[in-house]
């Protein structure tokens, strides 16, 4: 199995956006409250997937055998911390 990382192109902006989206309304689920975070995950995606390539962060695309698997957000938090 090929797994690889590259740096974001907007060409995976449709993948991206629907993963962000799908990230936040699960944690909205762990505190009982599903269907209200997708909605607003759905509507803040665009905004954190622009947020996430500005400042000091560093944003990949997992890809698998060639295909989009998922995402990678680096948060650098100071000179030796970094948020995954």
């Amino acid at each position: 199995m090929n797994v690889e990382l590259k740096e974001y192109a907007p060409s995976y902006e449709q993948d991206m956006k629907q993963d962000i989206a799908d990230f936040f309304a699960f944690h909205g689920g762990l505190v009982g409250r599903q269907a209200e975070a997708q909605t607003q995950a759905e509507q803040e995606a665009m905004e954190t997937l622009k947020s996430w390539q500005q400042g000091r962060s560093a944003l990949y695309v997992v890809l698998c055998e060639g295909e989009y698997a998922g995402f990678l957000r680096l948060d650098y938090r100071g000179d030796q911390a970094a948020w995954i």
